[in-house]
């Protein structure tokens, strides 16, 4: 692999590796100090990295808890095998919380232990949620007893509260065995930072909503909103990973460009669009628009992901994108111009890197990597893309791609 696509790999797996909703710390073989924390981390512990890179637990922790994690990570350095502590209590910065972790050993090339990876998982408001569970069911079995007892004395109430009484039961079976089988799945957490992220992500997405769903207003509100910042962490997780793979799967190997007409492509695209376009009053106008020698299904995502952002980060007035092209040499120079509210120069680099976003995602839904797409698909044809903007006058996207043959 080359060092820039070495860079590229390295810059892609850092990008995951910042946005798992799990802490991931890296730590020394040789004196367990912190060497890499992610932002998880930061938020979970309540430190930012720069205070634990090259420090160790007993500069944060109390004795008792420094004691407890140096003892397992040495276990794990010396026996070479990956420990899952399934409940942790740690007192962060932020008070008391528990974890779910998971420990194993980095090997270097001459088969010994350069760094301990750990991956650990906040399940404080689960247990909350479990205890809660546990007192509720000690209250439903309490209730159940005194009412079966005054059932008892009236006979003809009997026959139709024992059938109450074993659907009760059988509800609480129902669930316990539901729980019995997410704590399992959750005692298989992958503790790997990679595409295999969509299982997991999965099985948290539907033991959040299982919560939720069971115990929206038993608890107390701010528990509630726990939940519901759970769901929506998981499912911008979720959008985040299937952008990844649709950003990774860009590639023209395995489909040859052909002749592709690309206004022809574009009307397509406006059809897919006509709900935002009617929606925010938008007004897409296109000149002639030639042949390209593309894969036809990437040009279609190339000009849905501009001309959506050109709908989406509109100003106060109705947004107006005009598509037009240019023959240069062998290669046509796509131009899709907005009248939105534009784009600092200072960005015009950036704004191609994955996942950078220059607005929040209150006002501007998105994972930041839809311009990253189209760079990368513009170049795998052989093109290059650049843009002219300025905050408040419009943005113009140009791009290369080159030109089909004449028939």
């Amino acid at each position: 692999m080359s060092e820039q696509g070495s860079e590229v790999t390295e810059a892609f797996l850092d990008s995951i590796l910042e946005n798992i909703p799990n802490m991931v710390f890296v730590k020394d073989a040789d004196e367990l100090r912190f060497v890499r924390l992610n932002r998880a981390g930061e938020k979970l512990l309540g430190y930012r990295r720069e205070e634990l890179i090259g420090r160790n637990d007993y500069d944060f922790f109390p004795k008792s808890e420094a004691d407890f994690f140096t003892s397992r990570d040495r276990e794990v350095l010396a026996r070479g095998v990956v420990l899952d502590i399934p409940d942790e209590p740690i007192h962060t910065k932020n008070g008391l919380r528990y974890l779910h972790t998971k420990k194993v050993p980095v090997i270097d090339e001459q088969g010994r232990p350069r760094y301990l990876l750990g991956i650990s998982e906040d399940i404080t408001e689960r247990k909350a949620a479990e205890e809660a569970l546990r007192r509720a069911h000690e209250q439903l079995e309490s209730s159940v007893a005194q009412r079966t007892a005054e059932l008892k004395q009236v006979n003809t109430w009997l026959q139709a509260e024992i059938h109450s009484r074993r659907t009760v039961e059988a509800t609480l079976a129902a669930h316990a065995q539901r729980l019995s089988r997410s704590n399992k799945e959750l005692e298989q957490y992958a503790y790997v930072a990679s595409h295999d992220l969509q299982e997991p992500l999965r099985m948290v997405t539907s033991y959040l909503q299982l919560i939720a769903d069971r115990y929206r207003g038993q608890l107390d509100a701010a528990a509630d909103e726990f939940i519901g910042y759970a769901l929506d962490g998981a499912e911008r997780m979720k959008k985040l990973i299937d952008d990844l793979l649709t950003y990774s799967r860009v590639s023209t190997r395995h489909r040859e460009p052909t002749r592709t007409d690309s206004a022809e492509v574009l009307e397509r695209v406006l059809g897919n669009l006509r709900l935002a376009i009617e929606e925010s009053g938008a007004e897409v106008t296109h000149g002639e628009m030639p042949a390209l020698l593309v894969v036809d299904t990437q040009l279609q995502q190339l000009f849905q992901n501009l001309i959506g952002n050109a709908l989406k980060f509109r100003g106060d007035t109705p947004p107006h994108v005009h598509v037009d092209a240019a023959r240069k040499d062998r290669e046509w120079e796509i131009s899709i111009a907005d009248n939105g509210i534009g784009i600092d120069a200072k960005y015009h680099d950036e704004v191609f890197m994955i996942f950078r976003r220059l607005h929040g995602r209150e006002r501007y839904p998105g994972t930041g990597i839809g311009l990253a797409l189209c760079k990368k698909i513009v170049e795998q044809h052989g093109g290059r893309i650049w843009l002219k903007s300025e905050p408040g006058n419009g943005t113009t996207f140009y791009f290369t791609l080159p030109a089909a043959q004449a028939q």
